[in-house]
């Protein structure tokens, strides 16, 4: 059939265009133009950067392959559902994951509806994760390779649109990945991975935000124990996140760490390290594989950030498409705007955001 890849110019999605086309489908690379500017430029500007590498990588990618190229404008949509989000959420205390939308709106949504206006029947991407049949529906499963399973970010793609998606790696260990590209030649074979958010090119995400115009930089607040005592100040609460242990400016002779953000008193909460602890957590606009939300509180090994092991927990749907997780151990540095994925054996059941 005709599959379309999602090629972003790194090792993964190359290697998934080189199956497909191995296994004899007729395969359409499609890279998707995200943002036209590197951290510390203005959004009004028109000069691009690493982007621009990202795509001639990719098209020299497909060019060897022998597939045809197209790259796709997707820079309004990603600044829409991507960009703005994640800085409004860390200008409000929240610590977002830019990855989820960007999976959810882009990725496996508009980028799934150009393919399909193109002819294919299937999108593909890079990511080390599988679908399986669950229910009689098609979900997210776990990659094989645990130590790069990326499945947390997948739990919000619905089952119908999961019913054209292909996930080539989802059998393969990592390092089989990088000697197929090497054994094929590939231009991307021992290219490092990009551990950070893309659009902020390496910069501290707050002088992004402070570039951008999304905060002031600094925006000084009270730090504050739980009792509500000033122990000193802080630079703005865009700086951090719960769980959090440096960037207070100042030691506090014990080691803090923070506990709650409160962004209407600019107020950094914090406390010692058993008091990040909670056994309850709250989640919002939850997605389910089975469609409708569970009827019944149900057990499941939740992950409330990536490469979180996961803690067992009853979660209970709640109207409005929240939720409530109840660990069975108290569980550490709970961030609101992170998501919780719940899992059963291998399978994402679902997930939202916490609150």
């Amino acid at each position: 059939m005709t599959v379309a890849v999602a090629m972003s110019g790194g090792v993964d999605s190359s290697v998934a265009a080189l199956l497909l086309a191995r296994a004899g489908h007729e395969v359409l690379g499609l890279h998707m133009h995200l943002f036209r500017v590197c951290a510390g430029l203005s959004m009004d500007m028109t000069r691009s950067c690493c982007s621009r590498e990202h795509e001639s990588l990719a098209r020299r990618v497909a060019i060897q392959l022998g597939i045809p190229f197209q790259v796709v404008d997707l820079s309004e949509d990603f600044r829409r559902h991507v960009m703005e989000p994640f800085a409004l959420a860390y200008a409000s205390g929240r610590t977002p994951n830019p990855c989820i939308p960007c999976n959810q709106e882009l990725k496996f949504g508009t980028l799934l509806r150009v393919a399909q206006a193109m002819g294919a029947q299937a999108i593909a991407t890079g990511h080390y994760a599988r679908t399986v049949l669950w229910n009689g529906r098609r979900a997210v499963a776990r990659g094989a390779d645990r130590r790069r399973d990326q499945s947390y970010f997948l739990y919000g793609i619905e089952a119908q649109v999961l019913e054209r998606v292909l996930f080539p790696l989802g059998e393969l260990e990592k390092t089989t990945v990088r000697a197929m590209a090497a054994e094929a030649g590939l231009p991307v074979a021992q290219r490092p991975e990009s551990r950070d958010v893309c659009f902020l090119a390496g910069e501290p995400y707050w002088r992004w935000l402070a570039m951008e115009g999304y905060v002031k930089d600094p925006d000084p607040g009270e730090v504050v124990d739980l009792e509500g005592n000033v122990l000193g100040h802080h630079p703005g609460v865009h700086r951090f996140t719960t769980g959090q242990r440096q960037g207070f400016g100042r030691s506090f002779g014990a080691p803090k760490y923070v506990v709650a953000i409160d962004p209407s008193s600019r107020r950094v909460v914090v406390g010692d390290k058993a008091q990040t602890f909670v056994r309850v957590a709250r989640v919002r606009d939850c997605r389910y594989a089975s469609g409708d939300p569970p009827v019944a509180p149900f057990d499941a090994l939740v992950m409330v950030r990536y490469r979180d092991q996961g803690h067992r927990a009853m979660v209970t749907p709640l109207p409005g498409r929240e939720a409530r997780v109840e660990f069975v151990e108290p569980v550490s540095a709970i961030a609101p705007g992170q998501a919780a994925v719940f899992y059963e054996g291998d399978v994402v059941v679902g997930g939202g955001t916490l609150s």
